[in-house]
């Protein structure tokens, strides 16, 4: 606090020069703008928005996949900005960027934190979600999947569900549990987001029965994708480059069942 009191007032132009980081933040320029929000931070220690400034200078780094120095940026974020209300995102970031370094000791401990005392559901869902990713990597498969179907109980409608749900399609996918990974690709493809995800979960299903040699299924299955896709696909020209390619494996998949029904 008394670091506050003496350091000299926000420049003039400051609130240009955030607004220009700002603006390379949310065109996803991540290399300029930790530069702009490095620069802003110098010349405006006084500045009230030196905490949104310090927490996506973090954030792009984070952005960057440069995790270890994303790390150190949020943890100076929470002891500069202890009761800040982005806490709980900056020690979900710090757990992610461990575990995307595949330090997975310091991210379970910080996802079990903050599952049991993070109010808000999607940083808990989150935490859930990622504890699994953990155990996946730390080759304990089963206790991963425990940790998803808690997560589908948990939270039904968070986003995380669907991703947990895809996680367990492809876990019993690889252990050639056909019905069980059909039933979680469902769940995945009945929640309705995000819709990437879901597309690709309807498309999964549709391989389960392909390669199950129920073409009939299949096709039924692949005509509903390559017709979904494909009315996706006029309204929005920027269609997910993972959408367009399961609409055109769709299609040549349709092509096959044709053929091995003889229709």
């Amino acid at each position: 606090a008394a670091d506050n009191q003496t350091a000299p007032p926000p420049s003039a132009n400051s609130s240009t020069a955030l607004d220009f980081a700002n603006g390379l933040y949310v065109r996803k320029m991540y290399g300029p703008a930790i530069s702009e929000y490095e620069k802003f931070i110098q010349a405006n220690p006084g500045s009230p928005e030196v905490s949104s400034a310090q927490f996506r200078l973090a954030d792009s780094r984070y952005f960057s996949k440069d995790y270890k120095a994303a790390i150190d940026g949020f943890k100076a974020f929470v002891r500069d900005f202890p009761s800040d209300a982005r806490i709980s995102i900056a020690w979900f970031r710090i757990a992610t960027a461990h575990y995307y370094l595949k330090e997975t000791a310091p991210a379970v401990k910080i996802f079990q934190k903050l599952h049991k005392e993070v109010h808000d559901p999607t940083v808990r869902g989150g935490a859930l979600f990622y504890m699994g990713k953990c155990y996946e990597i730390k080759d304990k498969p089963d206790k991963a999947v425990e940790i998803y179907q808690k997560l589908l109980k948990e939270y039904p409608q968070n986003e995380f569900a669907t991703y947990a749900a895809m996680a367990m399609g492809d876990y019993f996918l690889s252990q050639k549990k056909m019905d069980e990974a059909g039933k979680a690709y469902q769940i995945a493809a009945d929640r309705n987001m995000p819709a990437e995800i879901v597309k690709e979960a309807q498309f999964k299903i549709a391989e389960i029965h392909f390669f199950s040699k129920d073409y009939a299924r299949a096709k039924t299955d692949y005509e509903k994708l390559f017709q979904s896709s494909r009315e996706e696909a006029d309204e929005a020209p920027s269609t997910p480059a993972k959408i367009r390619a399961n609409r055109e494996r769709a299609l040549l998949n349709l092509f096959y069942c044709d053929y091995q029904t003889q229709d």
